[in-house]
């Protein structure tokens, strides 16, 4: 069965095969950026696939990202094919500056805190197929790494800011539900975005409804994996081509002393 296939298949509610953890029918395998160069070849791998979708305008360091990426609470999660990363999907744990989508949805992330939730957001997708059919497995199991992460790190919540398009595909799969109203994004030029949000318990409790959720239970991830995650050293990141870029998004420069992320991210959680 193609992957195209099989994606209309899974998203129609009819029986298909679970998919390995590493997926012979497409040559990835799964795993989580361990080091600078492992998130660097993500974050390229993202300015391609945002450049083809017209989310992002071109810049010179050939990079994508958020500077609420930055920090030891987010993980990056990475697909290889022969060595080069093909997939890639970041979560980013809620901290003192925050997450993307509150430039969005600040009432609605706001509320969530308010009662006590520890939000995660999941975004960053970037994929080097072009059908987004194509790239169906590839975030099946992007979005099992990142969810196992929520886990380890005690995370109530996830959120994440997606086309509305597809958010029946994300009901169905991943037990997102809308809780925001459809807005237009200027992250990715004005797009159009719908928030939504994915209670990790109660997806749990309710996985028999969300094949891809009792898939992810019935094929967990060791948690002692996440401690290997590249923690975003801030000398490291600021001596970087990653350092370079984030200058430019926060000061509007390449030089200079190094922007408020860089003074920031050593309190983050």
């Amino acid at each position: 069965m193609s992957d195209i296939t099989t994606a209309q298949a899974f998203y129609a509610g009819q029986d298909v095969a679970s998919p390995s953890p590493d997926l012979p029918s497409s040559g990835l395998s799964f795993g989580i950026a361990e080091n600078l160069d492992d998130v660097l070849q993500a974050w390229r791998l993202l300015y391609q696939s945002y450049l083809r979708a017209g989310f992002i305008k071109p810049n010179p360091f050939g990079l994508h990202t958020v500077p609420h990426a930055i920090g030891p609470h987010t993980l990056v999660v990475i697909g290889h094919r022969h060595g080069e990363v093909a997939s890639t999907i970041s979560a980013i744990s809620d901290s003192h500056l925050k997450l993307p989508l509150d430039s969005v949805y600040p009432d609605e992330l706001d509320d969530m805190r308010s009662h006590g939730c520890h939000v995660v957001e999941i975004g960053l997708f970037g994929d080097d197929r072009k059908d987004v059919d194509r790239s169906f497995y590839a975030l099946f199991e992007l979005m099992r790494f990142a969810t196992y992460y929520c886990v380890s790190i005690g995370a109530t919540d996830v959120v994440c800011g997606i086309p509305p398009r597809r958010a029946k595909l994300y009901a169905r799969a991943f037990a997102f539900e809308p809780i925001g109203p459809e807005k237009t994004y200027d992250s990715v030029e004005g797009h159009p975005v719908i928030l939504l949000r994915s209670n990790i318990a109660a997806g749990r409790l309710n996985s028999r409804f969300h094949r891809a959720i009792d898939y992810f239970t019935n094929h967990p991830v060791s948690l002692d994996l996440y401690e290997r995650r590249f923690r975003f050293d801030s000398d490291l990141v600021a001596n970087s081509i990653l350092g370079e870029f984030l200058r430019s998004k926060c000061c509007g420069t390449h030089t200079g002393s190094p922007p408020s992320w860089d003074l920031q991210r050593k309190k983050a959680v």
